[in-house]
């Protein structure tokens, strides 16, 4: 057996220990890594699919959640963005906690931002409103939703002609700067 194959079987056996806390979402995280920039997808798939049976099973929804945005992350394209859509329709529950809530935000947040980088405005917009809606239900407080969502959503609006659209949102951005009492948030507005 040579050193390649030996390292294979090795990170696929430690994938499938059943290991706790922290560390092994280090392990789950470092392997998948590893196969997936050696080009074997498929067993990176593989152990992907386990760390999220592990969140699961642990109700870990934040780390889910961010999970399928590291495993996007590694190779971020038009064929790949379906990971993040896949985050929120394979979750168990809805988020709970405010962080659970980020979670979320940040993925819905770069659909639309990656939707962009693709050329698909249109798609772009629609990622980004669930976001600002999503953002606005559940009032999540400690999340820059005006760099992330509304700038980037105002352009987009721009690109396509909705100036009515882009011109609305500047007013919300606005009133959200007042309300938050941010002056630098409005100065940069």
């Amino acid at each position: 057996m040579n050193c390649k194959t030996f390292l294979f079987i090795f990170l696929i056996f430690i994938g499938c220990l059943p290991i706790r806390g922290q560390d092994s979402l280090a392990t789950f995280s470092k392997n998948i890594d590893i196969l997936f920039k050696r080009g074997e997808i498929e067993a990176s798939k593989k152990v992907f699919q386990k760390k999220l049976t592990f969140l699961k099973q642990h109700d870990n929804l934040e780390e889910f959640l961010y999970a399928h945005w590291d495993y996007f992350m590694l190779e971020p394209n038009q064929n790949r963005i379906g990971i993040l859509s896949k985050a929120a329709e394979n979750s168990w529950r809805t988020p709970k906690s405010e962080a659970e809530q980020i979670a979320h935000l940040h993925l819905l947040i770069n659909i639309g931002y990656h939707k962009k980088l693709f050329g698909k405005i249109h798609e772009s917009i629609i990622a980004y409103e669930q976001a600002f809606n999503y953002y606005e239900k559940n009032a999540i407080t400690s999340y820059n939703i005006l760099e992330y969502c509304l700038k980037p959503l105002a352009n987009n609006c721009t690109r396509i002609g909705d100036y009515q659209r882009a011109d609305d949102l500047l007013k919300k951005t606005l009133q959200i700067s007042i309300h938050t009492s941010n002056i630098n948030k409005l100065v940069a507005h």
